[in-house]
């Protein structure tokens, strides 16, 4: 028996095959190598039992559409596989809870559905027993080494060809199985059947004795072959990623492909590079070689990290010169499952956070093909992978750069309000008298201030979006925190203290003991609460003006409307409604 690979790749200038001769096949659906059609239209039987697995092994469901007969599939992989046994004559029709319908060349065969063992992530594989004309017979497909494990002996040169053919595949970063079939005894069938049952029924680990039960049919099969199959990167996926880390941000990625196909497709979408400093393999097998891996691992990257230096917020203030910029190399860290499995251990658990992502903040779902379960968990959702350099070195970026200045505004203006009732109590003598007017405190924040730094929250980026792609180290000050920390706290503190002293001191010996023109007492309180105020909002209005990067129409509506709506609502409330410090402006503006 020869290992036949479901996988062919074009030569330049070679014809695809021409399928029309079969009433199933899909115009779409291209292969090149002839030997493969050549087999099946000869009846090799190895062959033909390869594809009759192919079009049986599957959860794949029919579904019949305009005279046009299509699948609806849980992974565009098991899609894939039906689709070209389908074009080689081997069409799945039809499915119901007991049978499974195929046409083999034209001619049509049904089988009773026995059993369907289901593919999980622990399993890595499926199974199904199926009777035909009272032969019973197991058709399994799964990862190389869980089918190789669980083969009968013999057939050496078989399996010496396929896994060249399985580490070729692997190395093209395809993504391969190995299918082979059993046999069954009636009488160890109808044994195995009942014990399934009992565990199926189970109350107490179900899972754990189902799988027990899988183990003991899932042994002593044939091997029929390797498929390989192409998954194509989306359009701007390499390019994503490299923008991604030069913007330092870490990146893992779970698959369940060999560790030849992961490393490939690292290389291949640029998650892997020729310029990292180092690519860290953990593949060993025992807990005592893992442990040693991981904290090899750990000191190479404490070394590597040590020779980063982030920038510093003072310096990115200043404003870096990231076009000149050099990226510091990186390094990757590949683990295999059954590293994983001891790197998982409790034991071990806390050197693998050391070196591994621990927690995260969002979620981003990626609708495509393979289901909706992660856009349906996630916070935000996108279309393709490529979005999230946008969402990430765009819209992330300006979120938290907004975000920063907000903070620190709102901390400045409202310290700059607070503290001048502070230095009025030491002339009221602490009697919880307040400078401002009751009805300018109850509005200050909801009315005059709250409308600019709304404005800069939404619309404010000191860069375009075109730049903010174009130099993705722009990203990094929000790793460390650099535009809002204890220090900027601090700061806008300091410039609120500032503020208040100038703003309350300087109208205070202005007016204190003073009398105008006319002989009207200045040194009253409703006077100097008035001026204070106004001048307040004048201030804290000038300095987020003066904070403010990019302005649109919004913004200047926003900022020079909120000083003119404060002088139409001192107007309106103490000249209309009669409030109590009515005059006091006008006072002001007699001296």
């Amino acid at each position: 028996m020869n290992p036949l690979p479901l996988f062919c790749s074009p030569l330049q200038h070679t014809p695809h095959l021409d399928f029309s001769n079969n009433p199933n096949y899909e115009p779409e659906f291209r292969f090149y190598d002839s030997t493969l059609l050549q087999a099946v239209r000869k009846g090799d039987e190895d062959v033909h039992s390869f594809f009759r697995l192919l079009a049986l092994c599957h959860t794949v469901m029919p579904e019949d559409k305009n005279g046009k007969l299509e699948y609806q599939a849980q992974s565009p992989d098991e899609a894939a596989l039906v689709s070209a046994a389908r074009n080689f004559g081997f069409v799945f029709k039809e499915r119901s809870p007991n049978s499974i319908t195929i046409e083999v060349m034209g001619q049509r065969e049904v089988y009773e559905l026995l059993c369907i063992l289901d593919f999980n992530n622990v399993r890595k594989r499926m199974s199904v027993i199926l009777r035909r004309n009272g032969q019973l017979r197991l058709y399994c497909k799964g990862a190389d080494n869980v089918i190789y494990e669980r083969l009968k002996a013999g057939n050496r040169e078989l399996k010496t060809k396929t896994q060249e053919h399985l580490n070729k595949f692997a190395g093209e970063g395809l993504r391969t199985l190995c299918l082979a079939v059993r046999d069954l005894d009636e009488v160890f069938f109808n044994n195995w059947k009942h014990r399934h049952q009992e565990a199926a029924v189970s109350m107490e680990n179900r899972d754990e004795k189902l799988d027990a039960i899988y183990e003991e049919i899932e042994t002593d099969m044939t091997l029929l072959g390797a498929t390989a199959i192409e998954d194509k990167l989306q359009d701007g996926v390499p390019q994503a990623i490299a923008n991604l880390a030069m913007a330092d941000i870490k990146m893992w990625v779970l698959t369940g492909d060999k560790q030849e196909t992961a490393i490939n497709i690292g290389y291949s979408c640029q998650l892997l590079t020729d310029e990292m400093v180092d690519i860290f393999i953990v593949d060993a097998h025992t807990f005592d070689e893992v442990e040693l891996q991981l904290i090899k691992l750990r000191e190479s990257i404490r070394s590597v990290a040590k020779q980063q230096s982030a920038p510093t917020a003072s310096e990115y203030q200043r404003g870096c010169n990231v076009e000149e910029s050099e990226n510091v190399a990186g390094f990757a860290v590949v683990i295999n499952g059954h590293s994983l499995v001891h790197a998982l251990h409790p034991q071990l658990e806390k050197l693998f956070l050391e070196v591994s992502c621990q927690s995260a903040h969002i979620g981003v779902g990626i609708s495509g093909q393979e289901g909706m379960q992660a856009v349906l968990a996630s916070d935000y959702s996108i279309a393709q992978f490529r979005f999230l350099e946008r969402l990430l070195l765009v819209h992330g970026r300006w979120s938290y750069y907004r975000m920063c200045k907000f903070l620190r505004y709102f901390f400045y203006k409202n310290f700059a309000f607070t503290l001048c009732h502070f230095w009025f109590a030491f002339w009221c003598g602490f009697s919880a008298q307040t400078v401002f007017d009751p009805m300018f405190i109850s509005v200050y924040n909801l009315f005059y201030t709250s409308l600019p730094v709304l404005g800069l929250g939404i619309f404010d980026q000191d860069v375009s979006d075109r730049y903010s792609l174009m130099y993705p180290q722009l990203y990094t000050p929000g790793h460390s925190n650099l535009l809002f920390n204890k220090k900027e706290f601090l700061r806008s503190a300091l410039h609120g203290f500032f503020t208040s002293c100038v703003l309350f001191l300087i109208p205070y010996g202005t007016y204190k003991d003073g009398v105008s023109p006319k002989g009207y007492v200045l040194s009253d309180h409703m006077l100097l609460g008035s001026v204070v105020a106004t001048i307040l909002v004048i201030v804290v209005t000038a300095q987020i003006a003066l904070d403010t990067s990019y302005w649109t129409v919004f913004n200047h509506f926003m900022v020079w409307g909120s000083v003119v709506w404060y002088f139409v609502l001192q107007y309106s409330y103490n000249y209309i409604i009669g409030g109590r410090y009515v005059g006091s402006l006008s006072m002001v503006s007699m001296v």
